[in-house]
């Protein structure tokens, strides 16, 4: 099966999503990287740029230098 019909992107597990974001948008704001902003079908971000998902999953993206989408992600709470 080819992937190249799909995003794929790589994210960093969190327990904590605003304690993580806090500290990531310092490590990335001294590299010139900012959290991404969407508004778009199944994807809104709030000002910070967290989107909440089902279950209270929260999910923060960002695009590395190079233009790759990574993440932070808090899983649902169970």
């Amino acid at each position: 099966m080819s992937l190249s019909k799909y995003k794929v992107g790589a994210a960093v597990a969190v327990s904590d999503m605003e304690r993580a974001r806090a500290f990531y948008e310092g490590e990335l704001a001294s590299k010139g990287v900012a959290f991404e902003q969407y508004e778009e079908p199944g994807i809104v971000t709030d000002a910070k740029g967290i989107a909440t998902f089902e279950g209270d999953a929260k999910v923060a993206y960002f695009k590395d230098p190079d233009g790759n989408v990574l993440s932070i992600a808090q899983a649902p709470r169970s």
